[in-house]
């Protein structure tokens, strides 16, 4: 081991310093300190710097601009690494005030051994009289803290019997260690920091949980119920975002979690949060069927209470494909089967019920259930007009279309312009829906309803990275939920060369448009040309002047949409 060093005279104090006392001492506690620090004095700067605690790392850190003194730091710090018991004591021996010495990350050897875990050598330190215990690193944690965060509760044991009084010490956050302790479902500790007479039982961190909210959302059982033992008041305190422990336990799905909340309190068993979810939504959200017998039982009668975007418990337990929970909420008698939620900022943008929600995802079991049950809304459209039936047939749910089917829904229920089912699982390339729509009798042309002329019924599919829709996008939302052209892409006045029944090229009607995939018609439709077949590009001048519409003359928008109609069929 190399020798105390010995710091340069213009680091001392103005007059002589002696190593067995100081000639000068300065008034301030804190310079005072240093100077000891400076000569070796370590116990002498021990005693001073317990006075002015709160100036300890100030202290410190100027004691570290010496660089003779880091070589101490740097084999302390390495004793603790390496857990060299032997080499941390001669250290200890030769230097007794290295042992609180921070590094350069602020960090104590106490500090650092505590959160490692190192259980013998945060022993050794504390025999030594470490008093960094309950001084606060760079991060802003004690060793208790971070002791406790991690979970060794040996090492908090030990700090608790050597007199740690950071027991309700708090982050910039507002985290206590038995907050943190709770959360984390470390219940040795838990009991420690109780017994240790911890006043932060009910003290809330910024967003305002508390130690047994934190219990509750994770389900750690025995924490509660100490905490419960312990007097916590907390049991019906809400967070920021009004959420209480009940909603919390209910989401993480710990059935007996709940029960005891109940038999603590049952003041908040239907209370709503700021988004208007309460405890009974929140376990029908996440699926877990037993909290929301546990809840009915409890007379909870939140069954049918929605949301601010009247988005009920059925709703979401349907959104999310629960079966189970589905079936069970029906048993119980909810009566929101066909009740259709709303955007809370876009009131007219939405309209879905549980079962179009259920069709839309796919959840085929669900929509079995809602049919069974005898929801009426098979029909029932969103506000952009989409229904179960072509919400299922755009995204290519056959079962869904088939249960749909056979319930009666309209299959040529269109969007307001005009695209039906069977053109919306044309488009994105659902073959197998086709099949379905087509052997149910599903019409190829786009509905007439509005004499809408099947561009309008197409155009707004067009890809983002295709030429037309980069040049003319108006970003007005389509059913999908995309944005549709302005204009009408352009159509072209040449027919096809001879189509290929068994794999069909896209028709004229899409001129340079790109569709997500190619447009398929089943082979049982017949291909009817209407527009004549030019033998030579001269005739379109012959076929447009004697077609020509005299100004002021009403053109005849249903023969346009007729032949825009079969001209697909032709391609």
């Amino acid at each position: 081991m190399a020798k105390q060093p010995r710091l340069p005279r213009d680091d001392c104090p103005q007059q002589s310093i002696g190593h067995k006392g100081l000639e000068s001492l300065a008034e301030d506690p804190l310079q005072r300190c240093l100077q000891f620090l400076r000569v070796g004095e370590w116990n002498r700067a021990k005693q001073i710097s317990k006075t002015v605690r709160t100036k300890v790392n100030s202290c410190e850190q100027a004691l570290l601009r010496h660089k003779e003194l880091q070589w101490i730091v740097r084999d302390v710090f390495d004793a603790c690494k390496k857990r060299s018991l032997e080499d941390l004591w001669v250290l200890i021996k030769q230097h007794p005030g290295a042992i609180d010495l921070p590094a350069a990350n602020g960090q104590s050897p106490l500090y650092y051994s505590a959160r490692k875990g190192h259980v013998e050598t945060v022993q050794l330190l504390l025999t030594a009289k470490a008093w960094s215990f309950d001084a606060p690193s760079a991060d802003g944690v004690t060793p208790l803290f971070i002791a406790a965060e991690s979970g060794h509760t040996a090492i908090v044991s030990l700090l608790l019997q050597h007199g740690a009084r950071s027991l309700d010490f708090k982050r910039a956050d507002g985290v206590t260690p038995l907050l943190f302790a709770a959360e984390r479902g470390h219940v040795e500790i838990v009991k420690l920091l109780l017994t240790a007479r911890a006043e932060a039982l009910d003290a809330p961190k910024n967003s305002g949980a508390t130690p047994l909210f934190m219990a509750a959302c994770n389900g750690h059982v025995e924490v509660l119920r100490l905490l419960l033992q312990a007097g916590s008041k907390s049991v019906d305190t809400p967070t920021q975002d009004g959420s209480v422990p009940l909603a919390a336990a209910a989401k993480s799905g710990s059935v007996e979690t709940v029960k005891l909340l109940l038999q603590a309190s049952t003041r908040t068993i239907d209370a709503q949060d700021f988004e208007g979810g309460t405890p009974l939504y929140t376990a029908a959200q996440e699926g877990h069927i037993e909290v929301i017998r546990a809840l009915l039982e409890a007379r909870a009668t939140a069954l049918d209470t929605p949301d601010l975007e009247q988005v009920t418990p059925l709703y979401v337990a349907a959104q999310e494909g629960h079966v189970n929970v589905v079936r069970f909420l029906l048993a119980a008698r909810a009566s929101t089967v066909d009740m259709p939620r709303k955007f809370k900022d876009h009131p007219d943008h939405d309209g879905a019920t549980p079962l179009l929600i259920a069709a839309d995802r796919g959840h085929t079991d669900v929509v079995r259930i809602l049919l069974g049950h005898g929801a009426k809304s098979i029909d029932a459209p969103k506000a952009c007009g989409c229904t179960p039936l072509f919400m299922a047939a755009q995204n290519g749910h056959a079962e869904v279309a088939e249960l749909l089917l056979d319930s009666r829904a309209n299959i040529e229920a269109a969007l307001p312009n005009g695209r039906t089912p069977l053109i919306a699982a044309q488009l994105y390339g659902n073959t197998k829906v086709c099949d379905i729509l087509t052997r149910r009798g599903a019409s190829m042309s786009p509905s007439s309803t509005g004499n809408i002329s099947l561009a309008a019924a197409t155009r707004d599919v067009v890809p983002a990275h295709s030429e037309a829709s980069s040049s003319s996008s108006s970003g007005v939302p389509d059913a999908a939920g995309g944005s549709s052209v302005a204009t009408a892409p352009t159509i072209s006045t040449v027919a096809p060369a001879s189509p290929q029944p068994s794999l069909p090229s896209p028709p004229p009607i899409f001129g340079q448009m790109t569709a997500p995939v190619p447009l398929l018609l089943p082979p049982s439709v017949p291909a009817v040309p209407l527009l004549p077949t030019l033998s030579h590009p001269s005739a379109l001048t012959s076929t447009a002047s004697s077609t020509a519409v005299a100004p002021g003359a009403a053109s005849d928008d249903e023969g346009q949409a007729s032949a825009s109609s079969n001209h697909l069929n032709h391609g």
